[in-house]
């Protein structure tokens, strides 16, 4: 398509930041898609335009409300967009479109996608018609996967229809593309609400500006989509079907179980039909619901872990006190869009010295006592104000390497399960892993503070992206827009300046280390609480808005702050689908998609479940985010 058969699309060649327009895309009622190139990088990316026709036009380059009377939608619609971009740019499936990066220009907004070669699963039905029961799941059931963690996070497509399934030509896979976020934003504010509706594929609570959605919205239109892939006909449009049902009791829309389709198991059909209620309390109420009736097995989204996803070995997972002159690895962990970091050396324990004795715990250590809080910020202060050097200290302190080191806590070695039963698929299978050594973890995640103190050094990168603050200030906030590239560079310089090789994390010895003894979702049981950690929900101060600062919650078991939420945190392991065939010893995974580098531990931007110790998430080594 060309820019001419669109009069409100920006023409070919036109400037748009740091990408040229190639050509049009796609034209809907709420916007333009372009092919773009970025012009440094060369390579090609979808870039979605803001643009609902209905309220808004083209002004030059410009895109303004038609009238003052719009003015309140379209600005509301414009931060719903935006919305929608930041909400899709932390989900890092294989078959949700991907988002790279989404800014404001032209009095409007742009949200840039991966560019897919391939063809959407419309053209490919006009060319074969139907599919079929085993072509349909190839297209339905990876969708259905990266679907539910959108609704994992709150977030619902809302136009699921074949024109949006974009169909790979390399592996003819699927991927999800073009929520319609903004779409149900406008719907409430403008005078039209049959424009977020398609017809067909939307269920009648979509014809309504109030209309009640949720999970079973989305499991209608798939439904609709199976529909038409099974039969080669749209189903009739819900409104009518609803209208029908009032005057005649009689759904006018046939029963695919009823009327049957050679090739289909009566299970699927079933599954279709009963996704296709008009009413929407009659519908699976969220996918987790609707998979298991095509046979399908599928995890639940959890707030709670199996009993048998972790459980450490009660004879090793304690803290142990350390025997004179007895030797303890410490290795370093990077907490970054905010970082953790821990020193691969030796120390030796001095009896009655003081600095740092390790406690000896037959169970796991209690909460903190009012006066072990009050002591610990006494040390602190002790600690800013005179040098640390090592072989002083008191007992259960955190140590440091110098004065702009992070602050170390030592883990015990012990055995623990690693992963989830109930989670997600790359969360299994739920094995056991071995820490042979103790080691030490940064108490906090690193600040800018340290950050700034790296960059002042030359050790680390400043400038561009690099480590904004996004206004909410530094010191002792947890740096951010740092990423898996840049917090290696954080490494060398610490390594550096305290001649002691530091390192990430693995993964294995983050998630041991952020369980902290324990075997359920959060450190501190199965349930999220209330001013726990900050995430969207999680009922702190700064909930689902910006980060805290560093330490402003209380410690796991073992005295390390935020392990979950607050910001995402770099391991060392490349990306792989699974645990199968990982290390057992606590070693990273240094094979696998080495291009892509593993998160733990969910951040401010996240929702309950996106903070569970066994959840992981992965993005490119050079991809820098506020989260």
């Amino acid at each position: 398509m060309s820019a001419e058969d669109h009069k409100q699309a920006l023409p070919s060649g036109f400037r748009l930041g740091a990408y040229h327009v190639s050509r049009v895309l796609g034209v809907g009622g709420f916007g333009v898609t372009y092919l773009c190139e970025h012009t440094g990088l060369a390579v090609q990316v979808a870039v979605k335009e803001y643009l609902p026709n209905e309220i808004a036009v083209r002004d030059g380059m410009e895109v303004h409300p038609k009238s003052a009377g719009d003015r309140e939608g379209f600005e509301w619609g414009l931060g719903r967009f935006l919305d929608e971009a930041r909400t899709l740019a932390r989900f890092e499936h294989p078959n949700v479109v991907r988002v790279r990066d989404c800014f404001e220009a032209n009095n409007t907004a742009y949200i840039v996608m991966d560019y897919e070669e391939g063809e959407p699963l419309d053209v490919l039905l006009r060319r074969r018609g139907t599919l079929t029961e085993a072509q349909l799941r190839r297209v339905l059931l990876p969708v259905v996967d990266g679907l539910r963690q959108v609704h994992a996070a709150g977030f619902l497509h809302r136009d699921i229809k074949p024109a949006n399934i974009f169909v790979r030509r390399s592996d003819e896979t699927p991927v999800l593309l073009d929520f319609g976020s903004a779409r149900q934003a406008l719907g409430r504010r403008s005078r039209s609400v049959t424009a977020i509706a398609s017809a067909g594929y939307s269920p009648p609570e979509q014809y309504e500006s109030d209309g009640a959605q949720g999970a079973w919205t989305d499991i209608y239109a798939l439904s609709a989509l199976c529909y038409r892939a099974i039969t080669g006909d749209v189903p009739m449009e819900a409104t009518r079907r609803q209208s029908q049902l009032l005057r005649t009791q009689t759904d006018p829309l046939p029963k695919l179980a009823e009327v049957g389709r050679e090739g289909y198991s009566q299970a699927f059909l079933e599954a279709v039909d009963r996704g296709l209620r008009v009413i929407e309390a009659e519908r699976p109420q969220g996918l987790d619901e609707w998979l298991p009736r095509f046979g399908e097995q599928t995890p639940s989204a959890p707030e709670s872990e199996s009993a048998e996803a972790s459980r450490p070995s009660p004879t090793t997972a304690h803290r142990k006190a350390l025997t004179v002159r007895e030797m303890v690895t410490v290795v370093g962990a990077l907490i970054v869009l905010g970082l953790v970091w821990l020193t691969l050396q030796q120390y030796v324990r001095q009896e009655g010295s003081s600095y740092e004795r390790w406690r000896a715990a037959e169970g796991s250590p209690s909460e903190e006592t009012e006066a072990t809080r009050e002591r610990d910020q006494a040390a602190e202060q002790e600690d800013a104000a005179a040098p640390v050097q090592l072989g002083q200290g008191r007992s259960g302190d955190p140590f440091r390497d110098c004065a702009e080191c992070p602050e170390m806590v030592v883990v015990p070695a012990g055995s623990y399960r690693m992963g989830s039963a109930n989670g997600w698929s790359h969360e299994r299978p739920v094995h056991e892993v071995t820490i042979g050594t103790p080691f030490a973890v940064g108490k906090y995640e690193v600040t800018f503070a340290q950050w700034d103190a790296c960059v002042r050094d030359l050790g680390c990168p400043q400038g561009g992206n690099i480590a904004r603050d996004r206004g909410w200030g530094r010191g002792k906030r947890p740096v951010i827009d740092v990423s898996w590239n840049d917090a290696q560079r954080y490494v060398r310089w610490l390594s550096g300046k305290t001649n002691k090789p530091y390192r990430l994390l693995s993964e294995s010895e983050w998630e041991y280390a952020a369980r902290a003894g324990t075997e359920t979702a959060y450190s501190w049981g199965n349930g999220i609480g209330v001013n726990r950690a900050n995430c969207r929900g999680c009922g702190s101060l700064w909930d689902g808005r910006q980060t805290a600062p560093a330490g402003s919650f209380a410690p796991n078991a073992w005295g390390l702050h935020d392990m979950h939420g607050n910001v995402w945190e770099w391991v060392e392991d490349c990306w792989n689908d699974s645990y199968a065939g990982s290390p057992r010893n606590g070693s990273a995974w240094r094979s696998g998609d080495c291009s892509e580098r593993v998160l733990r531990g969910g951040s401010w931007f996240d929702v309950p479940s996106y903070l569970r110790a066994a959840l992981r998430f992965r993005y490119t080594t050079g991809y820098r985010y506020y989260y």
